[in-house]
């Protein structure tokens, strides 16, 4: 889904780290990891990584991170429970997000004497060397707050001139057809316009604004269409009953299925299938 054009992205981030020093992480829209520079995780972060319960806490600080970005549309900074601070911000592209952009993990200096402290409550975890801990966080880029936001700040900018220069984006059809498949998919399901925006994490504007342009109609209407196209053709199948083709069609009254498909066809379902088998 995502394009990207990987020599013009790795200049762009090592660019970042060259002026910040910061880690910069590449995610795609599912949070899947793309590139990152420097490629390694930091000896710090390996050590605490090495303990499973950790590990998970680990996680959980990343994913509460994206999903905030999700929710807001613009960067999140935030301290993970280890205490270090990391950032994330989105890359759009016509308000849906195609990717994510993470810095870190860097140390604020107000928050370093409480991150010592917090390390000699480890010794209990398995797989934990917490000398080796407090020898590596000394390694850990201390810095200001203040650099930190400029820091974010600049990596939100450097996600628009990725979308803006076209080195990552995602082919329009792409988005369209992943709609269009999900559509086929749930037409016995749920379809609302709420399942529809989380499915493809996008708000109800960017939703309409794709369904206009490409189905020249919006949301509804054309999840109607769908479901009548669909009902047309199970109608064909006379072992199933008209109440069958309504469920199917994502419709559990059948009586008000009749009225539904009689406004669009300009006749009921049972006389649209003596037409149909008329014909042969």
């Amino acid at each position: 889904m995502i394009n990207i054009h990987m020599e013009s992205l790795k200049k762009v981030i090592r660019s970042f780290y060259n002026i910040c020093k910061m880690k910069i992480v590449l995610y795609d829209s599912k949070r899947t990891f793309l590139y990152s520079y420097p490629d390694s995780m930091s000896n710090f972060c390996a050590e605490v990584r090495k303990c499973e319960k950790l590990a998970q806490k680990c996680f959980a600080c990343d994913t509460k991170g994206f999903d905030i970005c999700d929710r807001t549309k613009k960067k999140h900074i935030y301290t993970c429970h280890m205490g270090l601070t990391e950032a994330i911000a989105p890359i759009l592209e016509n308000g849906i997000t195609i990717g994510y952009m993470m810095l870190g993990q860097v140390l604020e200096i107000s928050n370093r004497e409480s991150v010592i402290k917090r390390l000699d409550s480890l010794s209990t975890h398995e797989n934990i060397d917490v000398n080796v801990l407090k020898k590596e966080i000394t390694k850990v880029q201390v810095i200001t707050k203040e650099t930190i936001n400029s820091a974010a700040d600049i990596m939100e900018m450097c996600a628009c001139y990725l979308w803006l220069k076209q080195i990552i984006k995602v082919n329009e059809y792409s988005t369209i057809q992943h709609l269009s498949s999900f559509i086929t998919s749930n037409l016995s399901g749920d379809l609302s316009i709420k399942t529809i925006c989380h499915y493809l994490n996008i708000s109800k504007s960017t939703l309409y604004k794709l369904s206009t342009t490409s189905f020249g109609m919006g949301i509804s209407d054309y999840i109607r269409l769908r479901r009548i196209e669909a009902a047309k053709n199970l109608i064909k199948d006379n072992t199933l009953t008209i109440s069958d083709v309504a469920v199917r069609c994502g419709i559990e009254d059948a009586n008000y299925f009749t009225k539904f498909f009689k406004k669009y066809v300009n006749m009921t379902p049972s006389a649209y299938r003596k037409l149909i088998h008329s014909d042969f």
